[in-house]
């Protein structure tokens, strides 16, 4: 982030999501999760991983951030039920 004239400029942020472990079971025996980033109306998120309570994503999001003094959300959800951890 740079400072301009009094007000801070928009910057990137990039996050690895590696993996995750022993993830609470939100279908009948296993889950289908993902993870959703945001930042104010901005959001991205890692692709499904099916029928697994320890997912590997090992992938990298890119959030374009336009406040930095807003908070950045990171949630994992499973795809099955659309249930948020």
């Amino acid at each position: 982030m740079m400072m301009r004239g009094g007000r801070l400029d928009e910057g990137t942020l990039r996050v690895k999501v590696i993996r995750g472990w022993n993830l609470a079971v939100r279908d009948f025996l296993t889950s289908d999760p993902y993870v959703v980033l945001t930042s104010g109306c901005k959001r991205v998120k890692t692709k499904v991983i099916n029928s697994n309570l320890n997912p590997v994503w090992n992938e990298e999001l890119t959030l374009c951030v336009v406040d930095p003094r807003r908070p950045i959300k990171l949630l994992e959800w499973s795809n099955s039920r659309s249930s948020r951890r």
